[in-house]
């Protein structure tokens, strides 16, 4: 029993740190003379908008006069669907081009391991099942990742053994 409540952990680790990981949208803060800032917005007073932005390529606590914006909003924007200035979190554009793909995924297999060892008189062959349930991310330039605990019921007994993938995408 004590192996089923190790996957049962994993699991519930792996989809905390999955959805966390998902968690992308920020604030927006459009200034007077244009610029557009994806940012956290940590508070407003009366006169002053204190939020943090990206800049010099670090996240950076600052603050704005409010007669300086025309408009505020909080998760307002996903930082997929944008390009920024380099090294900043001021918008530059909307992205036009085809979005990352991340997923959730699962998959049964069924195998049969055969006695590698010819000179053996036994017979270690075994047959099982295995489960995968993972995570996949796809960036723009086409890297890939993807995540996953597997599962094995072998002989009457569970095996837990992690899974990791890297490719590029074309």
């Amino acid at each position: 029993m004590k192996s089923l409540d190790l996957i049962a952990v994993y699991i519930v680790i792996f989809l905390l740190l999955s959805t966390s990981s998902l968690a992308q949208d920020y604030d927006l803060i459009v200034t007077t003379n244009g610029d557009s800032i994806a940012c956290h917005i940590d508070s407003l007073t009366d006169s002053h908008i204190y939020f943090e932005m990206k800049s010099q390529n670090t996240w950076t606590h600052t603050q704005i006069d409010l007669s300086s914006v025309t408009r505020h909003e909080r998760n307002a924007i996903h930082k997929g669907q944008y390009l920024f200035k380099s090294g900043t979190s001021i918008i530059k554009s909307v992205y036009s081009g085809k979005l990352p793909k991340n997923s959730i995924y699962a998959g049964i297999m069924g195998f049969h391991i055969f006695n590698t060892n010819p000179s053996s008189e036994e017979n270690n062959s075994t047959s099982g099942i295995s489960v995968r349930i993972g995570y996949r991310f796809q960036s723009r330039s086409g890297f890939l990742f993807r995540a996953a605990p597997v599962i094995c019921f072998v002989d009457g007994g569970v095996v837990l053994l992690p899974a990791l993938s890297i490719g590029f995408s074309f």
